[in-house]
C-alpha cells in the first residue's frame, strides 16, 4: 500500500507528459497550414442565459453535503470509535479513519470548497467569456457547446458531493470498526460509473454541436498559448476561454 500513492502519482504525470508531447508535435506539424486568425469579435448584446439546471440544480450539490452532514451528527452515537474508509482488491479493509468532530467538520468544509469552487467556474463561464461566432449555425452550436461543458461540470460537482456525502454517512452504517455493509462499499463504484457515463454522454453532444459548426478555430492568438494549455493576453477582457484540446475552459 506504500507503493500505491507513488504509481498513482507517476501514472498521473505520465499521462499528462505524455498528452502534451502529442498536442506539441500534432501542433508543429499543423502549423504550416493555419489560418490567419480574425482580429474582429462578436458580442452578443442581451440577457444572459441562466445556469444550466437553474438555482434548484445549482443548489442541489449544497444540498446533498448538508443534509449528510445533518444526519452523521444526529446519529453520532452510532459511529464506531474507528471505521473502514478504504478496502483492496479483495474487498478487506486497509485503511482507517478515527471518530473526531473535526473529521465531521473537514468532511463537510471540503464537500462546500469543492461544490463552491464548481459553481463559481460556472457563473464565470457564463458572465466572464465569450463565444467565437453569436449568429447563424456556428452561434447556435457554441451555445450548444458552452451548456454541455456547463452541464458537464455539473454532473461533477454532483458526484463529487455524493462522495462526500457517502463518507459522512457511512460510519454510521459500520457494524463494526472493520466491516461495513457490501451496499455501501460498491456504492461509490455506482456513483462513479453512473457519473462518468453521463459526462461521457455530453462529451457526445459536444462533439457533434462542433461538427455541425462551420469551423472557424478559438480566434485566440497562438503566440499567447503555453504548451497548448496555459492563455495569457492582457489585450483579452474574457477570463475564461475555450481550451486548446480536450473539453471545458482555462483561465485567462
Amino acid at each position: 500500500t506504500a507503493r500505491a500513492p507513488l504509481l498513482s502519482v507517476t501514472v498521473i504525470v505520465g499521462q499528462v507528459f505524455g498528452a502534451s508531447v502529442a498536442f506539441a508535435q500534432a501542433r508543429r506539424a499543423l502549423l504550416p497550414y493555419s489560418a490567419i486568425p480574425t482580429t474582429v469579435r462578436e458580442a452578443e448584446i442581451g440577457p444572459r442565459p441562466t445556469l444550466p439546471g437553474g438555482p434548484l440544480a445549482q443548489g442541489g450539490p449544497f444540498l446533498i453535503v448538508l443534509l449528510a452532514a445533518v444526519y452523521m451528527g444526529t446519529h453520532w452515537a452510532q459511529v464506531p470509535p474507528r471505521f473502514p474508509t478504504h478496502w483492496n482488491l479483495f474487498g478487506q479493509p486497509d485503511g482507517w479513519t478515527r471518530k473526531s468532530p473535526g473529521g465531521l467538520l473537514s468532511m463537510l468544509w471540503l464537500g462546500v470548497v469543492a461544490c463552491g469552487v464548481s459553481l463559481t467556474t460556472t457563473y464565470g463561464v457564463m458572465h466572464w467569456s465569450r463565444l467565437t461566432r453569436v449568429t447563424g449555425a456556428s452561434g447556435d452550436a457554441e451555445r450548444r457547446v458552452r451548456r454541455a461543458n456547463l452541464s458537464m461540470l455539473l454532473v461533477g460537482e454532483y458526484l463529487v458531493a455524493a462522495l462526500v456525502a457517502w463518507v459522512l454517512v457511512a460510519p454510521t452504517m459500520a457494524r463494526s470498526s472493520d466491516h461495513l455493509p457490501l451496499a455501501f462499499r460498491v456504492a461509490p463504484f455506482v456513483l462513479g460509473a453512473a457519473g462518468i457515463a453521463t459526462i461521457a454522454w455530453l462529451r457526445v453532444s459536444v462533439l457533434r454541436a462542433q461538427d455541425n459548426a462551420v469551423v472557424l478555430g478559438d480566434t485566440t492568438p497562438d503566440r499567447c498559448w503555453t504548451w497548448g494549455q496555459f492563455y495569457w493576453n492582457a489585450d483579452d477582457p474574457a477570463v475564461f476561454v475555450e481550451r486548446r484540446f480536450g473539453w471545458g475552459y482555462t483561465l485567462n
